[in-house]
């Protein structure tokens, strides 16, 4: 009885992990870097979706800030 209890609940467990949550928001694209030096605004006006980024880098996540900078053409 007990075997078959933990099986039922192990199978349940993967059901649940293996379905994507419907209200996950990926964080695998859309990504932009610039210096520090070089913003003058606030974390509270870049954090709004309306803040514009046009002269920010893009970048890749997972991804160093290097990488990023060559990928972009900054640096050779």
């Amino acid at each position: 009885m007990r075997f078959w209890l933990f099986v039922a609940l192990l199978l349940l467990s993967l059901r649940v992990f293996a379905e994507p949550d419907a209200s996950a928001l990926a964080l695998k694209s859309g990504w932009r870097i610039q210096s520090a030096c070089k913003v003058a605004e606030t974390g509270d006006q870049i954090s709004r979706p309306d803040f514009r980024t046009g002269s920010w880098f893009a970048a890749s996540v997972p991804g160093g800030v290097l990488a990023n900078l060559v990928a972009d053409h900054v640096y050779p």
